[in-house]
């Protein structure tokens, strides 16, 4: 029988129907994971602790839980008045679905995390019942006309919905109910989507779920009377416990400052200084690493490089460099014109020698006569002019040592101890040696490689410390968990040690009038103002003027400014057809117009690679070169 084409058409549309009904009958539909109930039962003991099971029903579909469930409870907190404070936290028992589940736990920055499940068993996606019973102490209030528990049931920090929350609270002896409110929602919010079930015992509920990041609180008052409340001394003795590594920290600052103070007082005081004048020449019988010395009070690697260029004005030898390599070469033979430190250095680097290269094989030469000149320089100026003290300073960094050592161990998390410790005396060091160089040579860009120099002579450590320092500062600020208080007194402890160092150094009454004279000698080195000067009749400028005192000049970190006095000078000769070429040096620098600067430098570097023996320096973090280090030699292919 032939069927109409709209009634085959309606046909067709049925069956399309029918089927996809059954199609969408036979999907399977997707569940999400949640917490579908969350009980929690509160017993509060005569003791003040609180003996908690919390029951905690989710459905799994091996998407986050995969082993398990796992719950923060934190231990460490902030008091309203920022102090800090510590409860007590001890698992009794865990369990699912009625049976005993094994366990691990993991230290959290203000907690710990309890993870349900062993790593090598996983779970198939059903609904599970976890159980966790705790005891934990320091969780109640106590205010006038009643007691309280403010307990946030649930935390809010869980990664998947809840469904519902409740809580039973078991008030102690019996003891009658004032309030019961609850709070739910995000930290810090005022909704009350919650309704009282019972009030004997307290019982209350969640009336709608919780959203990921939302949590119920609750808190709950009866009169005073049913437990003892804590003494005046459980209080400070709760204080002291959970503050003692701040505790010893400040003490530890009121110690350490003290006993600077009084040091400072008793052996540190300078002796009044005199007038500054400017002085043409320098004291008498001081050679430029002399002055350096005395005038720092402290030897450096600057004062050799200074004693370097006055050996050469002197006529005694003559320094040559060349593609970058340094040459010391002996000139004459009369030593008497150099100090008792430069004829040192020339027995160490030229006795038996026409000259010397500054490289690496011959670091064992160099470093003998940096040594020999140090202790020669030292032995001649540092008990007479100066004292360094260097013995008060140890026992202060000694003590200051223990305290913050006794600070990390007290502290509850060891890693923002270290973090809080760390980064303070990184900033403390690296701040107090680049004002020191500034204050110094007044030129910041000189200041901060200088300081560079500094700092990379306590070799790779420090840059280490700094990437690991800043890293955990900033990991620390974001989670919001920071000690500010740590990281003030550790700055303190670090700020009293970097500030004895120097003023701990003090001067002899002949060592004051004597960095008089040479600060009036500085002054004449370093004025520009012409005017100024001629009142005071200064020797005229000459190429042989400029090379005496440059050594000086160099020493007191004052060359560009003596250089700059003498441009005029060097311009004239310029226009006369005749160059300025010193005799004691042979390189490009001598063309340089920079000459005094470069100088310096490229003397002082010599002498500080070339006196580092092969592995004793690193090459990493941009610190190497190519054909640097030890080793080398070479191959090819056969």
């Amino acid at each position: 029988m032939h069927q109409h084409p709209t009634s085959i058409r309606y046909n067709v549309q049925i069956a399309l129907g029918v089927t996809a009904f059954w199609l969408f009958l036979t999907i399977p539909v997707s569940a999400r994971e949640e917490i579908l109930s969350f009980v929690s039962d509160i017993v509060i003991n005569q003791d003040r602790s609180l003996t908690v099971t919390e029951t905690i029903q989710v459905n799994v579909e091996g998407d986050q839980i995969k082993r398990g469930i796992f719950r923060v409870f934190p231990t460490r907190y902030k008091t309203a008045k920022g102090r800090q404070m510590n409860v007590g936290f001890e698992i009794l028992s865990t369990k699912r679905d009625g049976r005993r589940e094994p366990y691990h736990t993991e230290k959290r920055s203000n907690g710990v995390a309890i993870y349900f499940g062993q790593s090598g068993v996983f779970l198939a996606p059903n609904i599970y019942t976890y159980e966790l019973t705790y005891r934990t102490t320091r969780q109640l209030g106590f205010f006038d006309g009643y007691d309280e528990i403010y307990w946030n049931v649930t935390g809010n920090d869980w990664g998947f919905p809840i469904s519902n929350a409740r809580v039973i609270v078991h008030l102690p002896s019996s003891a009658r109910l004032i309030s019961a409110d609850g709070y739910t929602g995000r930290q810090g919010s005022k909704e009350q989507s919650y309704q009282v079930i019972s009030e004997f015992p307290p019982t209350l509920e969640t009336t709608r779920a919780l959203n990921t990041g939302e949590g119920f609180t609750i808190a709950i008052a009866w009169p005073p009377g049913y437990i003892e409340r804590p003494t005046e001394t459980e209080k400070l003795k709760g204080f002291v416990g959970d503050n003692i590594s701040i505790g010893l920290l400040f003490i530890g600052v009121l110690v350490v400052g003290t006993y600077y103070g009084w040091t400072w007082h008793r052996f540190g005081r300078d002796p009044d200084g005199g007038t500054i004048i400017p002085r043409f020449i320098p004291p008498h019988g001081f050679s430029p690493a002399a002055a350096r010395f005395v005038y720092l009070m402290k030897y450096d690697r600057t004062a050799f490089t200074a004693a370097l260029i006055n050996m050469a004005v002197k006529g005694t030898i003559k320094i040559i460099q060349l593609d970058k390599d340094t040459t010391i070469e002996a000139k004459k033979t009369d030593l008497t014109v150099l100090s008792s430190g430069e004829h040192k250095i020339w027995l160490g680097l030229l006795e038996g020698r026409e000259s010397l290269s500054l490289k690496n094989e011959n670091h064992k030469e160099i470093q003998k006569a940096i040594k020999s000149f140090r202790e020669t320089v030292q032995a001649e100026y540092e008990s007479a002019y100066f004292a360094s003290n260097k013995y008060l300073f140890y026992i202060g960094i000694s003590m200051s040592s223990l305290f913050a050592l006794f600070g990390l161990i007290a502290h509850p998390d060891l890693r923002i101890a270290i973090t809080s410790a760390a980064v303070p005396v990184i900033l403390v060091f690296l701040i107090s040696t680049l004002t020191a160089r500034y204050l110094r040579v007044r030129d910041i860009s000189r200041a901060l490689v200088s300081s560079y120099n500094a700092w990379t002579d306590i070799h790779i450590q420090l840059p280490i410390l700094l990437i690991l320092g800043g890293f955990f500062l900033i990991q620390n600020l974001w989670q919001g968990i920071f000690d500010s208080a740590y990281f003030v007194l550790y700055a303190a402890l670090a700020t009293f040690n970097a500030l004895a160092y120097h003023l701990l150094k003090a001067p002899t009454k002949a060592g004051r009038a004597i960095m008089d004279e040479i600060e009036g000698f500085k002054m004449y080195l370093a004025t520009a103002e012409q005017d100024r000067l001629d009142k005071l009749h200064p020797p005229e400028k000459t190429p042989e003027l400029f090379e005496k005192l440059l050594p000086y000049a160099i020493a007191l970190d004052v060359e560009n400014q003596w250089a700059d006095q003498f441009e005029d000078v060097l311009a004239a000769l310029k226009a006369k057809g005749e160059e300025y070429e010193p005799v004691w040096y042979s390189g490009s620098n001598r063309h340089n117009r920079n000459f005094s600067r470069s100088i310096k430098t490229s003397v002082s570097s010599a002498v500080a690679s070339a006196a580092t023996a092969p592995g004793s320096s690193s090459g990493s973090s941009g610190g190497g070169f190519s054909g640097g280090g030890g080793g080398g030699g070479g191959g090819g292919g056969w």
